[in-house]
């Protein structure tokens, strides 16, 4: 049986004053009351602002620039409607079918899309601030230039969904936390403050992409591309970044305490700004391309095993409980930095520069120290057994370093 038309009349206020005034009394159930159908009369520009309008059908009609801010629109139908420009600013579009609609530019800030069905919507230019999108449905949705700064995503999978091309988007302070990204484009998107902790942004493309202040806390980042990426003062404890490309990012103030690093194209940090850079507890195992750690705080309890870093600059940082088993260090700038505790067992060290560094409880079994400059070093603390130190540079005369007759059972003194 069809739907009741509203009736016609020339002015389109009348007509959505009918229209609303139908749809309340087909709400309450009244006989013979009509659910609210625009039926081709022309609504552009009216205003609807705060009626009830749940469930209602506006299928395939023209709503450019109508108001209905703050209107309840739960369950209502705007399947393949042109709101093009329109005002829905808090609206409630509860489990709302948008799919094809045209949303050009509308206004939906603070509007709740809860499990809102907006697969292939047109949503370019639309300003979304502070919407609410968790269990929206946006498979094929263009979101391009949109405005998604403070919108509340919950957990889910977003993949194969939103078409997020080359364009900057407005992602600031939005909740994606648990979403699944993977292979998202968002390059160049402004991500400052926004909270991804635990989402999928693997092999993810956000070049150039600002990230200030973002939370990626145990974030997926792997093969994900950040070049360029301005990460200072985010916090990617315990995310994975493992096979991502970081080269030339902005990392002053970041947090990567437990994250990993395993076979990440760090460039690896080179041109990357680290001041102040919390790497504790990091996984670098693997091939690391030559790069600077200079100035980069604390790398305290990090894990370099079986990483290649030879010519790396660590000078000054604090490297103290570090795991270099069998790393590569072969003229590696070591200057000043704190070895306390430190395991080095079997790495390379030839030509390494360890001048005045602090070495008290580190461990250097079977490493090769040949030519290593330990002047200046507290070596009586360190356990060198089977360490190979033959041609190390030493000052025999410095206080507190180790006269050559010193050194531990086992490790093959430097030569006179």
């Amino acid at each position: 049986m069809p739907l009741p038309r509203v009736r016609r009349t020339h002015n389109p206020d009348d007509a959505a004053r009918a229209m609303v005034a139908g749809h309340a009394r087909w709400l309450a159930g009244a006989r013979g009351a009509a659910r609210a159908n625009v039926g081709g009369v022309c609504m552009t520009g009216v205003d609807v602002s705060g009626a009830d309008l749940r469930r209602a059908d506006f299928s395939g009609d023209d709503l450019r620039g109508v108001t209905m801010a703050r209107a309840a629109l739960g369950r209502a139908t705007f399947r393949g409607a042109d709101l093009t420009a329109a005002i829905l600013e808090g609206a409630d579009l509860t489990g709302a079918n948008l799919a094809e609609s045209i949303l050009h530019g509308v206004d939906l800030r603070g509007a709740n899309l809860s499990g809102a069905h907006l697969g292939g919507a047109f949503l370019r230019g639309a300003d979304l601030t502070g919407a609410r999108l968790d269990g929206a449905v946006l498979d094929g949705a263009d979101l391009a230039g949109a405005n998604l700064s403070g919108t509340e995503w919950g957990a889910g999978p977003l993949r194969n969904g939103p078409k997020v091309p080359d364009a900057v988007h407005n992602l600031f302070a939005a909740s994606l936390r648990g979403r699944d990204l993977q292979g998202f484009r968002l390059r160049g998107a402004d991500l400052s403050d926004a909270d991804l902790d635990g989402a999928d942004l693997s092999g993810a493309d956000l070049t150039g992409a600002t990230a200030f202040r973002a939370r990626l806390r145990r974030t997926r980042l792997e093969g994900t591309c950040l070049r360029g990426a301005d990460l200072s003062q985010a916090d990617l404890s315990g995310a994975d970044l493992s096979g991502a490309d970081i080269r030339g990012v902005d990392a002053s103030g970041l947090n990567l305490t437990g994250a990993t690093l395993a076979g990440t194209a760090l460039g690896l940090l080179r041109g990357a700004t680290l001041a102040g850079v919390d790497l504790s507890g990091v996984n670098a195992d693997g091939n690391l391309p030559p790069a600077t750690f200079s100035g980069a705080g604390s790398l305290a309890r990090a894990r370099f095993a079986d990483a290649r870093l030879a010519g790396f600059r660590m000078a000054g940082v604090d490297l103290s409980r570090a795991d270099f088993t069998r790393a590569d260090l072969r003229g590696a700038d070591l200057t000043c930095a704190r070895l306390e505790g430190a395991v080095l067992a079997g790495a390379d060290l030839t030509g390494a520069c360890l001048r005045d560094a602090r070495i008290e409880g580190a461990v250097f079994l079977g490493a090769v120290m040949r030519d290593t400059d330990l002047r200046g070093t507290v070596t009586g603390r360190a356990d060198m057994r089977g360490a190979d130190i033959a041609l190390a540079v030493m000052d025999d005369d410095d206080a507190g370093t180790a006269p050559r007759g010193a050194w531990p059972r086992g490790a093959t003194a430097p030569q006179p």
